[in-house]
């Protein structure tokens, strides 16, 4: 075999070493040829470049759709022109034959090396309890299987500091960096064989990496890469090395998902229990039935939502029964769950311990607030309140009503309903304005409705509030009947309007008699 040594190009000489390992490979079949050719025409056969041959005649050796090489003679007539065709024909199809294979046996490799890869994964993944250590262990896999010296992982979350995990022997922590943001701007893989494509793709050059493969990585959380780091890798870092790094990025697409799941669920549980406990709180802060008083009926009621809120209502159980003075509250603290409940409790303790001794509602509440006003402050929150004082003796009625919902009276003597409305901020909102005491003469049949917000703004499925107009016409056709009955035509009202109940449902109603 002869080889024509004239100038050509890197891409030449590769096509001429890939028809030469397969002459060599196949030493007989080419010497037969070349006997053949040589008792025929007296010359031998050579392999040149296609384009540095200067044969009499020649034959691209074509394969694939690649051309190799040239095949050559020095002498030769039309029909040995013929059989040259035929011999690079030949061997052509042979290196396409060749190189399909290659390209089957690395696709096979590059397939056991991804499926051993996701086993060993997904083994990791049995032992590991937290993301990073998820996350390192996928790092040292995909090091390991493709041959690397060390890897590392570029985690960026909004608003957050860049993490970086890393395995083996990596680079400074500001060419990882670089790397990153190279790939997450494209936006697509690289691959870098060699130092000088290193620094020019990276604009930062390491002494210590002569090769890259980086994959970028997309989540709902941020952007991330994944990248192999080599400096004694022989042959560089392949096609299919970027493909096993690509499985590296779905995977840790997958394992984020998979941890964000197991947090929600977490968080969810952690809520669960919170609710119930604020659920728990909230029903074993209501008092028992109002205490009897001749002239007057009192019935409350709190139904809680499956979301906490901060309603209530209260009364002081123990108050002195020499006296048939009632007193007592209602209110809602803005918020929900434990906070919520917790507040709810220290409201309630301070307002019990006031309407023991009650003379002035205002009173009592300006006290509450200075002893419940930390609190607040602490959580940014505030109370809406109503406590109020009735003597059914003379039948006066006083409230201070601390940014609450309006009371709404059913005068029975005028057959029409009045609105009392508030008299002051709620608690802690300003501590410098005092709410004020209202004084009312009830006569016998008025009612008193006290409700919270979760009345009238009831949602139904089509976004519409049960409002006040509604709450009204219930309490203007139902005022004549017992408190009880007001009661229990409101709730069936409010929940026909609305059947997923969103917030606490609070009602207190009172009932003058003669």
């Amino acid at each position: 075999m002869t080889s024509v040594n004239a100038p050509m190009t890197e891409e030449a000489r590769v096509g001429i070493a890939r028809v030469e390992m397969w002459i060599d490979a196949h030493p007989d079949l080419w010497r037969q040829w070349n006997e053949s050719w040589r008792d025929a025409t007296g010359h031998t056969l050579h392999i040149a470049g296609s384009s540095s041959a200067s044969s009499a005649l020649m034959a691209a050796i074509v394969g694939g759709g690649q051309t190799f090489a040239t095949l050559g003679s020095t002498y030769g007539d039309d029909r040995c022109q013929q059989l040259l065709r035929a011999i690079a024909d030949l061997i052509g199809d042979a290196l396409a034959m060749e190189t399909e294979l290659n390209t089957m046996t690395d696709e096979l490799v590059d397939s056991y090396d991804q499926l051993t890869f996701l086993y060993e994964i997904a083994h990791l993944l049995s032992r590991t309890s937290t993301l990073e250590e998820a996350l390192t262990a996928l790092l040292a896999q995909a090091r390991q299987i493709i041959g690397a010296n060390g890897s590392a992982l570029v985690i960026e979350h909004v608003e957050k500091p860049i993490v970086v995990l890393a395995d083996g022997v990596v680079p400074d922590q500001d060419f990882i960096a670089a790397v990153h943001r190279v790939v997450t701007r494209a936006d697509r893989p690289l691959v870098a064989n060699d130092a000088a494509a290193v620094a020019a793709t990276v604009d930062v050059r390491s002494d210590t990496v002569s090769s890259i493969v980086v994959v970028p990585i997309v989540t709902p959380q941020g952007v991330a890469s994944a990248a192999c780091f080599g400096a004694t890798k022989p042959d560089g870092f392949t096609a299919g090395n970027r493909k096993l790094m690509q499985a590296v990025a779905e995977q840790t697409i997958a394992i984020a998902a998979q941890f964000a799941l197991q947090e929600e669920q977490i968080r969810r549980s952690r809520l669960a229990r919170d609710l119930e406990l604020a659920a728990q709180i909230q029903t074993a802060l209501l008092p028992g039935a109002f205490p009897a008083r001749p002239h007057v009926s009192v019935v409350a009621t709190m139904v809680p939502a499956s979301e906490v809120g901060g309603d209530f209502y209260t009364h002081p159980d123990d108050r002195a029964e020499t006296s048939d003075v009632l007193a007592f509250a209602i209110g809602d603290v803005a918020g929900k769950g434990v906070a919520a409940a917790l507040i709810t409790t220290v409201c309630l303790s301070a307002m019990r311990a006031e309407m023991r001794h009650v003379a002035s509602p205002a009173q009592a509440l300006r006290s509450v607030q200075g002893f419940i006003q930390d609190e607040l402050s602490r959580i940014d929150s505030f109370v809406t309140c109503i406590l109020a004082t009735y003597d059914p003796s003379t039948r006066r009625f006083e409230y201070a009503n601390a940014g609450h919902n309006a009371i709404f009276r059913w005068c029975a003597r005028e057959k029409r309903i009045e609105t009392l409305g508030a008299t002051g901020l709620p608690l802690g909102v300003d501590v410098g304005i005092a709410v004020e005491n209202v004084t009312v003469t009830l006569d016998p049949g008025d009612v008193l409705l006290f409700y919270t917000d979760g009345v009238t703004e009831a949602m139904a499925p089509d976004g519409e509030l049960f409002g006040d107009e509604r709450l009204l016409a219930i309490l203007a056709a139902c005022a004549d009947r017992e408190p009880h009955h007001i009661r229990e035509t409101i709730l069936a009202n409010v929940r026909a309007f609305a059947p997923v109940q969103r917030d606490d449902i609070t009602l207190l109603i009172m009932k003058a008699e003669a």
